[in-house]
C-alpha cells in the first residue's frame, strides 16, 4: 500500500463548485453572498459525500477525484442548461 504522506495517514478531498463572474476571484468565503452561487453537488446523491471524501493512498485519491468528475459529468448538462436559460441582470 502506497501512502500519500508520512502524516497524516488519511487525507480529505472536498472540492467546491461555484459560479461567479469572471472578475470575481479568490475565496468565495470572502465574497458577498450575491456575488456567487455555490453548488453542493455532493449532497445530491445520498452517501456520495461521505463515500468519496477520504483517502489513504494515491490510488484512493485518484478514485475519489474520478468519482467527483463523473458526478460533475452527470449533472453538468442540466446545470449548464439551467444557467443558460436563466435571466440575469448585469
Amino acid at each position: 500500500m502506497e501512502t500519500f504522506a508520512l502524516t497524516p495517514l488519511e487525507g480529505s478531498f472536498y472540492p467546491n463548485l461555484d459560479l461567479r463572474r469572471a472578475d470575481i476571484r479568490g475565496d468565495p468565503d470572502k465574497a458577498k453572498s450575491y456575488e456567487f452561487l455555490l453548488f453542493r453537488y455532493q449532497h445530491m446523491l445520498p452517501g456520495f459525500g461521505s463515500a468519496y471524501c477520504k483517502f489513504r493512498s494515491l490510488a484512493e485519491l485518484r478514485l475519489v477525484i474520478s468519482a467527483h468528475l463523473q458526478m460533475y459529468r452527470l449533472i453538468a448538462p442540466t446545470l449548464e442548461a439551467s444557467i443558460s436559460s436563466a435571466e440575469v441582470d448585469p
